[in-house]
């Protein structure tokens, strides 16, 4: 083992630092971030809160509109099984995405599970056969929290919304919950 590997360069004065130093003893300088790398952190992390949150009020304009012409009889709505939809997304991805991908469905099924996920967005999970075991399921997001909150795990639910594709689950966005 050689002493290359006990000494790091100073970020601000270049001279070799022991690697366990937590300041330069020559410049005094400390081996964590700098400021401007937090500022770049913090501009980071602002931007995505705000890119977040536009989505959250996109969602529940979209889930209003959805509402609005399922009313009015004005929007096309496939209706299909969830065994059925999961079935074609694990036999061939691209062919239903080109099937049901951006295209709103309506599914009629067993609540597995309810929550919200690491970016605290709503959602259910929806049993999409016999087998409660089953790895992959249809995931439901929606922004109705008032509707979302009354549903129960065991519940039949009917729900139309928005294929966005397969990530584990095959997901659905923009839900109305019937």
């Amino acid at each position: 083992m050689g002493s290359e590997n006990l000494f790091v360069e100073c970020g601000s004065c270049g001279k070799d630092i022991a690697r366990s130093a937590s300041a330069c003893p020559h410049c005094g300088a400390t081996s964590g971030l700098k400021k401007w790398q937090w500022a770049l952190i913090l501009v980071v992390v602002l931007l995505l809160i705000g890119l977040l949150s536009d989505d959250e009020k996109k969602d529940i304009t979209v889930h209003q509109s959805i509402q609005a012409e399922e009313e009015a009889g004005e929007v096309d709505v496939l209706r299909v099984l969830p065994s059925s939809l999961l079935l074609a997304y694990t036999t061939n991805e691209i062919a239903a995405d080109n099937t049901y991908k951006g295209r709103l469905v309506q599914i009629t099924g067993i609540i597995e599970d309810i929550g919200k996920d690491i970016m605290d967005n709503a959602y259910l999970t929806v049993r999409a056969g016999n087998d409660q075991y089953e790895f992959r399921k249809i995931q439901v997001f929606t922004a109705d929290m008032i509707a979302i909150s009354r549903l129960s795990r065991g519940e039949q639910v009917t729900i139309t919304g928005r294929v966005d594709g397969l990530l584990v689950n095959v997901i659905i966005r923009e839900a109305v919950i019937h």
